[in-house]
């Protein structure tokens, strides 16, 4: 993820951010990045991480962006309310927009110091708010991995642990997840760490090796 690259490589964050897509795996990771970027190198107990998860009420988001922190100068706001961005099903317009304009006129005047990311499977691309997030922040998406492209993400994934496979341990992998629709790449990236453990990182991963140790999968 482009995204996340820039991020190692010390590119700050923007105080307005979208994370959006089915895939929970990529939304999460890039949620973690943000974080730590925002709040390099300030103790956990000193960070202001406000969360709205449900039954969000624009006020208290409203106060809680505008509300300076004392303890690092930094703020962040996330709102990961499904709810308050679904819209009904064949309906052109079902007052979405309406009912989104108290959060549009927050991301419209950003203080300085606060970060706000909103982070759900779904956001309407025809939204004026979608809009404004995107052309003064970033837009991150986070579509499933199919089964049949998987390769790309396990090198990576193995690469990011020392470790890298052959082309048999990779090959088993995909075997394995060929009925599913949709990859379990929580589950996938927990196995490929036991897997690092029982083989260490001198020699390639075979499907030899994935068949002992990928037991939960």
């Amino acid at each position: 993820m482009k995204f996340l690259e820039r991020i190692a490589q010390g590119e700050p964050v923007p105080n307005l951010v979208a994370l959006v897509g089915e895939e929970t795996y990529f939304r999460q990771k890039a949620l973690n990045a943000v974080i730590e970027s925002v709040f390099r190198d300030v103790p956990e107990s000193d960070r202001e991480i406000h969360r709205f998860n449900q039954d969000t009420d624009f006020g208290s988001v409203e106060q809680a962006v505008n509300s300076y922190p004392f303890f690092c100068g930094k703020s962040l706001v996330i709102i990961a309310d499904e709810k308050l961005f679904e819209q009904k099903a064949n309906a052109k317009d079902d007052g979405l927009a309406k009912r989104l304009e108290p959060l549009l006129a927050i991301v419209t005047n950003m203080p300085d110091y606060c970060t706000l990311v909103i982070n759900v499977p779904k956001f309407n691309k025809s939204l004026k708010l979608f809009k404004t997030i995107r052309d003064k922040g970033v837009v991150v998406e986070s579509e499933p991995v199919k089964p049949n492209a998987l390769a790309p993400w396990l090198k990576e994934c193995a690469a990011s642990l020392g470790g890298r496979f052959d082309y048999t341990g990779i090959s088993r992998i995909m075997e394995y997840l060929a009925p599913v629709e949709k990859v379990p790449l929580a589950l996938l990236e927990k196995e490929i760490g036991k897997l690092r453990l029982y083989k260490g990182t001198e020699k390639p991963w075979t499907a030899e090796d994935v068949e002992t140790v990928f037991s939960d999968l």
